[in-house]
């Protein structure tokens, strides 16, 4: 318990005073009311009576030399519990532990840390942290306070205008005296030797590139200092980009090492590079960032301008898409380099396109890329033209500089196709690897040509018009559209590039007998016979599911029996993927055509109702009549007595 005696009286208030740079604040001197919260006393002359509402503080000194003091107590405290104790002044705070001295009346002087006051800080206030004010156990009272020192240690660094570092050999060196910083910004200037310390964790710094640099990629370095034990996360950032990297210890806040961060691109507009804690560590990571004494951004290669090349002959129906001939923004999630050229820096977000060449052939194209890519995982590449997409596979090729080519698939380039992307695929957009690819160059070799329908003469209709029992359908009669899933090819002609959601029909002929007719199929499948696509072949009133086995490639072609269907004149036959097909297979087949051949013309017979047997009634028994029962025979009277 804290002694009862309290000593009530006069006191003489004392200013407080400094000399030798050095701040004494006694209990004289302090912000005090009678009201609960702290008390002065004597006996000697110490403020007590503190509760945790306690705040008390004092009119610095006119005078005072702006700079960085180590803040001491002389208290004493008998509770046997350690609270933590909030030293501010209006720049800046330390909040320390203050530990029981064992008595009411044992005084110990302890140093809490270090207090910045600045010009135009006018008070210096001492409470209880504010966690301890909701939940410490403080008992009934916190300390007998009889001092506060304050020990000047150095000035505060004044920022000195350097001139700008001359660039001779691409490297640009940030010095703290040129950055921008002011008072709130979380960080300050000190000398010996000249480094940015006292980061907080809001702390951002920033400097003016200077003019006249060379756009370009730069690798980044640091020369600091850092006591903490623990890692943190820097962002260093310009315009264009940043580079989030870990910060290490080096030991102390006097070992000054450097330490190369990563690479940043710097861009013809960028004006500023800044440097603050990682967002993440922002809310989590240490309060004691570092020292920083220099920036060092060393060149490394320029940033690749396009250069317009001519548009390439195509004698073999061959296009080559260059990297200068790229359509680039830089805003695009990717960039032009060199040595060799080529289209890196993609990010998920990555869409390069190219303007196809006027004058090319329309067709079908296998699409290859030389490229070189070192991650380890393998990612998915979407090729697009208006009318159509690859989805392929690009794995790694070991480094970034070992380019090799890879075929992805094949694109059909139309009429009125304009231009060619490649991005990321969509899924792999929202968890695939941000390292992509270092792109040299896009081959498109043509393969042949978009068939076009040819229409056939329409069969002349003589007078009366004849019944027929057997007809074909053939690829050019078929009604498809571009956008169907499936396309008229030639030599053969046929319905060919069939996706999973291609479907085909054809009208039957008017002049058909109606009937059930036997269907043959001629067709090509470039797959193992033991792979097959299960097609669906229907009718206005029915259809079939049947599997076409493979061919081995799609020039071979054979003819199979497939169903049978009832077919009245001017049915529509249509041909799908079958929803129940078990096949991975992109394309269907090549069908070269359909037969039909009359079966037989009888309707399918109803089941005829057998007719009830009759049920013979039975006969009702004969009832007897019951046998009248015999009267007996009345003797006669005997005769009268006489």
């Amino acid at each position: 318990m804290k002694k009862f005696i309290m000593a009530v009286g006069l006191f003489v208030s004392l200013a407080a005073y400094s000399h030798a740079q050095t701040i004494i604040l006694n209990p004289q001197a302090a912000n005090l009311t009678r009201a609960p919260g702290a008390r002065l006393e004597s006996n000697p002359q110490n403020i007590g009576y503190w509760t945790k509402a306690g705040v008390v503080s004092w009119t610095i000194p006119t005078g005072s030399l702006p700079g960085v003091y180590t803040l001491s107590l002389n208290y004493a405290r008998q509770a046997t519990d350690s609270v933590k104790i909030l030293t501010a002044t209006n720049s800046n705070a330390i909040e320390a532990d203050l530990p029981a001295t064992g008595s009411w009346t044992n005084y110990q002087s302890r140093t809490l840390g270090t207090l910045i006051i600045e010009q135009g800080d006018s008070t210096v206030t001492i409470s209880l942290s504010n966690n301890d004010r909701s939940s410490g156990n403080t008992g009934s009272y916190i300390m007998n306070l009889r001092s506060v020192t304050l020990q000047f240690q150095n000035a505060i660094a004044q920022p000195v205008p350097l001139p700008q570092p001359v660039q001779p050999t691409g490297t640009i060196t940030l010095a703290p005296a040129q950055a921008n910083l002011s008072r709130g910004s979380g960080a300050r200037l000190e000398n010996n030797p000249q480094n940015i310390g006292y980061w907080t964790k809001a702390g951002v710094v920033s400097w003016t590139i200077p003019t006249g640099f060379t756009p370009g990629v730069y690798t980044l370095s640091l020369n600091y200092a850092r006591q903490a034990t623990d890692s943190v996360k820097i962002l260093t950032a310009t315009n264009s980009n940043a580079i989030e990297a870990d910060l290490p210890a080096t030991g102390s806040w006097t070992n000054y090492q450097s330490r190369t961060l990563g690479t940043l691109i710097i861009e013809q507009g960028d004006s500023t590079v800044t440097i603050a804690l990682s967002n993440n560590d922002r809310s989590t990571g240490s309060t004691s960032i570092m020292n920083l004494r220099s920036v060092t951004l060393q060149f490394q290669n320029a940033i690749a301008q396009p250069v317009p090349l001519p548009q390439p002959v195509q004698p073999t129906g061959t296009i080559t898409l260059a990297p200068a001939q790229a359509n680039l923004s830089q805003g695009s999630g990717a960039r032009l380099e060199n040595n060799p050229q080529n289209i890196g820096y993609w990010t998920k977000a990555g869409i390069v396109s190219w303007t196809l060449p006027s004058g090319f052939t329309p067709g079908v194209y296998t699409l290859s890329l030389n490229y070189a890519r070192q991650a380890t995982d393998s990612v998915k590449i979407l090729t697009a033209t208006n009318s159509n997409a690859i989805e392929a596979d690009l794995p790694a090729t070991g480094s970034w500089t070992n380019y090799q080519s890879r075929t992805l698939g094949t694109l059909i380039i139309e009429q009125g196709d304009s231009t060619v992307t490649i991005a990321l695929s969509n899924n792999d957009r929202s968890t695939g690897s941000t390292s992509i690819m270092n792109l040299r160059s896009v081959t498109l070799q043509f393969q042949n040509a978009i068939a076009q329908p040819v229409p056939l003469p329409q069969p002349v209709q003589p007078t009366p018009q004849p019944q027929i029992s057997a007809f074909s359908l053939a690829p050019a009669q078929a009604n498809l559209s571009r956008a169907s899933g499936a396309l008229v090819e030639n030599n053969p002609q046929n319905i060919g590039n069939w996706t999973r959601q291609g479907i085909v029909t054809w009208t039957v002929p008017s002049n058909v007998i109606a009937g059930n007719y036997a269907i043959t199929a001629n067709y090509s499948r470039a797959a193992a016979a033991s792979e097959a696509v299960r097609i669906r072949i229907s009718t206005n009133g029915g259809s079939f599911d049947v599997d076409l086995p493979g061919t081995t490639n799609w020039n071979t072609y054979t003819t199979r029996t497939v169903g049978a269907l009832w077919i009245n004149p001017n049915d529509v036959i249509t041909v799908a993927l079958s929803p129940n097909d078990r096949s991975n297979s992109q394309y269907l087949m090549n069908l070269r055509g359909l037969s039909f051949s009359l079966a037989t013309t009888a309707q399918p017979s109803q089941p005829q109702l057998q007719p009830q047997p009759v049920q013979a009634q039975p006969s009702r028994p004969t009832i007897p009549s019951p046998a009248q029962p015999s009267r007996p025979a009345i003797p006669p009277p005997p005769p009268p007595r006489r």
